[in-house]
């Protein structure tokens, strides 16, 4: 779950009302929040970050879920399967701070 305080701070152009529509969409689910962010955000399409650790029956190898938002190091709403929240960060530091932490990127 993320706040729309949280995404308002991070994306100043959505507007309260859209904030809290992505917000209520991260209660339901993972994909809803980022279908909802990508719509609004006019993203170009939600993509993983897999590595070569087993996280479960569930998420298998997938580390992240992202909003693509055509550059690697551009702010973008991404959910960190590995603690299970999500995040206000480029897939780029995200995975540059997986690889600072010794985890395998593929």
């Amino acid at each position: 779950m993320i706040s729309a305080r949280t995404l308002r701070r991070h994306f100043p152009e959505l507007a309260a009302g859209e904030a809290e529509h992505i917000a209520a969409q991260s209660r339901k689910s993972v994909d809803s929040a980022l279908q909802s962010f990508e719509k609004l955000l006019d993203g170009s399409g939600i993509e993983s970050i897999e590595v070569d650790d087993w996280l479960g029956t569930y998420w298998q190898n997938i580390r992240a879920v992202y909003v693509n938002r055509d550059d690697i190091y551009r702010k973008t709403l991404l959910f960190d399967s590995g603690s299970s929240r999500f995040r206000c960060t480029s897939p780029g530091d995200f995975v540059e701070l997986l690889e600072r932490q010794g985890t395998r990127v593929r």
